[in-house]
């Protein structure tokens, strides 16, 4: 008998809603989090402690952590039109192998690179979109 996804989430017990679970950390990178980034989220920063917990706790019990990083690179498309920090005579915002500085840690950082906080580790996945 597998689980009935028709219903509300509320319908399935407790133990299975948790059973087979993973945490998704999205986007904690550099160019959102870190102060002055160019697409930075301020409130970002405030749920590190939170996400890191999480983390932990997941790896304790053994269960999958798994970052996503949004990407951009230098071939032009429809992100260029949509963010124009991606592009290159702008920030090149999200570009692999692109590194800055930022207004809260010292020394380069990459711009796709999770949070030096929250980094992934052994174990973890990664997910480049």
């Amino acid at each position: 008998m597998g689980l009935d996804y028709t219903g509300s989430p509320a319908s399935v017990p407790g133990a299975e809603r948790v059973a087979d679970a993973a945490l998704l950390i999205v986007d904690m990178q550099n160019d959102f989090v870190r102060a002055g980034a160019p697409l930075e989220v301020p409130d970002a920063r405030a749920t590190i402690p939170a996400i890191d917990a999480l983390a932990a706790a997941f790896r304790a019990r053994a269960r999958p952590v798994v970052y996503t990083r949004f990407v951009t690179d230098e071939t032009p498309g429809l992100m260029w039109l949509w963010s124009p920090e991606c592009r290159p005579q702008d920030r090149r915002c999200c570009w692999r192998g692109h590194r800055r500085h930022y207004g809260d840690v010292e020394g380069p950082r990459g711009v796709i690179d999770v949070v030096d906080e929250l980094a992934p580790q052994p174990g973890d996945w990664t997910v480049d979109k």
